[in-house]
């Protein structure tokens, strides 16, 4: 069986005590006996609690909640989200008022919270803010929100106090509307410009435009097509005449996945060099199972979509 690691931060990978190497954000893998089940041992080279598990099949039903586990064909992708930090540190960030409500940002044991003193008196955790979170107060259609912000991630908090999260904002703005860029995660590097309008305080979708930001070559046709499929892009310049108005029975077809990967070397190895992407489908928490679909190309565009079985 091959295990695939991969960590958004930096960390030393040991397996059965025996270290194996430091895993990141480039896909390493390791191969283990069919039915074997090592203990994996995960320390973060930049602090943060150590991670441990046993790779068995209580991990592929339940894994920790930090850990994403995919399963493939060959075997299973585990993905670090993130570590538990280690310091035990109180840190206020910010303390305001929105309207007459008090509110305070602030960071206990390396993780952020937002408390809101109103008729709720609620306390949210942000959980995946950086140490560069601000938080500010803006008016949104002549009502006072709250804005947290770190380096691309962004909360917001109305004045009925529901809390909205976006991922991967560039840029932001605050008017009569709020309008947000967000660049995807994409191999074409999609981004999506978006205005949402304010109804008593709650914010509703209006408007969002997804594009890509860079040309597209005909060896990234396909991931262009399930890219923008799941981000909801106009992909009928990438079809065929043939396949021209079917986006919706194509997006139909192919179901409610969550992300686009290439595929893994094993797979080429089997199946040869195809226009091919793996889709993730979820199946628990946390937990994620890859189906792979080709594609067929006439004149650059594409034709057909294939399930790969």
């Amino acid at each position: 069986m091959r295990i695939y690691f991969i960590s958004r931060e930096r960390a030393a990978l040991k397996l059965n005590g025996e270290y194996i190497g430091i895993i990141d954000g480039i896909e390493r893998h390791v191969d283990v006996d069919d039915g074997a089940t090592p203990l994996a041992e995960i320390l973060p080279v930049c602090g943060g609690r150590q991670l441990a598990f046993m790779i068995d099949d209580r991990l592929l039903k339940m894994p920790p909640p930090n850990v994403k586990i995919y399963i493939l064909e060959e075997g299973i992708r585990i993905y670090i989200m993130r570590f538990t930090p280690c310091d035990n540190d109180f840190e206020i960030i910010n303390q305001c008022r929105l309207g007459f409500v008090p509110i305070t940002l602030f960071k206990l044991c390396g993780r952020f919270y937002l408390s809101c003193d109103g008729k709720q008196n609620s306390l949210h955790t942000l959980k995946e803010l950086r140490s560069s979170a601000t938080l500010t107060i803006k008016e949104l259609n002549g009502a006072q929100t709250a804005f947290i912000k770190d380096d691309n991630r962004l909360y917001v908090l109305t004045q009925s106090e529901k809390l909205y999260y976006f991922n991967n904002v560039t840029e932001y703005s605050a008017a009569d509307m709020l309008r947000l860029t967000q660049n995807l995660p994409s191999s074409v590097g999609y981004c999506a410009q978006s205005e949402y309008a304010v109804n008593k305080a709650d914010l509703s979708l209006d408007k969002r435009c997804v594009l890509p930001t860079q040309n597209i070559e005909e060896d990234l046709i396909h991931f262009a097509v399930f890219e923008g499929l799941l981000y909801g892009a106009d992909c009928n310049n990438l079809l065929s005449d043939d396949m021209q108005g079917k986006q919706s029975a194509l997006k139909e077809y192919l179901g409610n996945y969550t992300e686009v990967f290439a595929p893994t070397q094993a797979f080429t190895k089997k199946h040869g060099n195809l226009c091919a992407a793996g889709l993730a489908y979820r199946i628990g928490n946390n937990v994620y199972k890859l189906e792979y679909f080709m594609t067929e190309l006439i004149n650059g565009k594409v034709d057909n979509v294939i399930k790969i079985k």
